[in-house]
């Protein structure tokens, strides 16, 4: 083979497709074993560069793909801060569309949202939406279990009772999240319970995406 048709043959490795490098490669080997051997080592040299260009291609498209991901990784697990305004000393407040509104901003659509209330007073509960009797007897009740006023409270504020019925509601919940929606039952909302109100108080919310 002359040196014209050596440069031929270079130049359409250089040109090979790296993304489909292994056909191209393939194809390009069994013209290289034709080639003497004065020209193999320099046509061995190109397909080096070659893998070489392929590999630095292939590592930044990963590179962006992992830049994109945790960009969305990024904004779905940033932590989310419900602002809620209680009117009662004892009350339960849906806070449904809020913890909706939340999920939503994620863009998440399969996953479970994490729940938290950051206090002692205030609890978090899954509750019936539809009869407001529902709520009134569950106040009513713990009530009744935590008296507001006991000669036995050794707590130094008068807030005792306060703290014994958020601890016997709970302070955190999780929602599945499927569709991009709330997995809630028909009948289901979610209360913010507040027992030492008028406060202003937290929720807040953080989405986990399903492994896909």
């Amino acid at each position: 083979m002359d040196n014209r048709h050596a440069c031929r043959l270079s130049m359409s490795i250089i040109i090979a497709p790296a993304l489909n490098s292994a056909m191209a490669v393939s194809t390009i080997w069994n013209d290289v074993s034709a080639v003497s051997n004065r020209h193999r080592g320099g046509i061995m040299a190109v397909m080096a560069i070659i893998g070489g260009l392929a590999r630095h291609q292939l590592v930044v498209c990963n590179a962006r793909h992992d830049a994109c991901n945790e960009s969305q990784e990024g904004r779905a697990l940033m932590l989310q801060r419900l602002t809620v305004r209680t009117t009662a000393q004892e009350c339960l407040v849906d806070i449904t569309a809020e913890v909706r509104g939340a999920v939503q901003t994620t863009g998440i659509t399969e996953g479970t949202a994490l729940l938290y209330v950051p206090h002692t007073t205030c609890g978090i509960t899954i509750q019936e939406n539809a009869d407001p009797g529902v709520q009134h007897d569950m106040l009513l009740v713990l009530r009744r279990i935590y008296p507001r006023v006991d000669p036995a409270y050794r707590y130094i504020e008068d807030n005792s009772a306060s703290h014994l019925q958020a601890s016997t509601m709970g302070f955190s919940h999780f929602v599945f999240v499927s569709g991009g929606r709330l997995v809630l039952g028909r009948w289901q909302a979610i209360y913010l319970a507040e027992f030492d109100g008028p406060r202003t108080r937290e929720v807040l919310v953080k989405v986990l995406s399903d492994v896909q």
